[in-house]
């Protein structure tokens, strides 16, 4: 049996959690690792299969990112996934803020590491899971 392609995956993420969220993703995603916001808007394009973005990145930026990505044609049918990974607490107001926010601007989903049960190994095979789906989803869709 062949091994399907590695999805080609923007991850878009804050120096000191890209350890952490590079090790959420296994060889069923091709990894391209930005830290600012300007790198990743000169990278977007329709070659990517999948954009993660972790809320605290270039000073909290994943918000300007997704409205970027959302209106402009070579990015905007890429499937969105914004991530939580830091280990700060977030009561739940806050939580379901960014939840609404980030659904309501196009992403398909929010997803809150620290709010997962388990492990980090047994939390990145619910994301991987999550995130393969969306991108079988989005290609559906087309």
């Amino acid at each position: 049996m062949t091994k399907p392609a590695s999805l080609k995956t923007l991850l878009v993420v804050s120096p000191e959690n890209s350890k952490v969220a590079s090790q959420v993703f296994d060889s069923t995603f091709k990894i391209e690792v930005v830290t600012s916001l300007a790198t990743a808007r000169n990278l977007l394009s329709s070659t990517y299969e999948l954009i993660v973005a972790t809320t605290c990145f270039d000073e909290s930026r994943m918000f300007d990112l997704l409205r970027y990505c959302k209106a402009h044609p070579d990015s905007q049918m890429i499937p969105f996934v914004a991530m939580r990974i830091d280990g700060l607490h977030m009561d739940d107001i806050t939580h379901q803020a960014i939840q609404i926010a980030t659904k309501a601007l196009g992403a398909e989903e929010y997803i809150d590491l620290q709010r997962l049960a388990g492990t980090l190994h047994e939390k990145s095979i619910v994301v991987r899971e999550l995130l393969t789906m969306f991108v079988a989803k989005k290609r559906l869709d087309i």
